[in-house]
């Protein structure tokens, strides 16, 4: 049974669950794949500080989030969400 999709912001760490494979890792983006698309995560100070690939749940670590893509390239951008 495929876990749901979802995230979760909190402090300066991004919760994400029904992650199938995290593909890249870099201080600026990481890209996750799901069952029904990928995710891009941009900003600073990425890494990955938790992954459990059997719970398809993967927490990453950041200093700044500038924005989250989606699959068929969605944008939801954290610069003017607070204006």
């Amino acid at each position: 049974m495929e876990q749901k999709s979802s995230i979760k912001i909190e402090h300066n760490v991004l919760t994400v669950c029904g992650v199938s494979t995290v593909d890249s890792v870099f201080d600026k983006e990481a890209t996750l794949t799901f069952a029904d698309g990928k995710l891009v995560v941009k900003g600073n100070g990425i890494s990955v500080a938790k992954l459990n690939v059997e719970e398809g749940i993967a927490t990453i670590k950041f200093s700044d989030l500038h924005s989250l893509i989606f699959g068929g390239g969605d944008k939801f951008s954290f610069k003017n969400l607070f204006k």
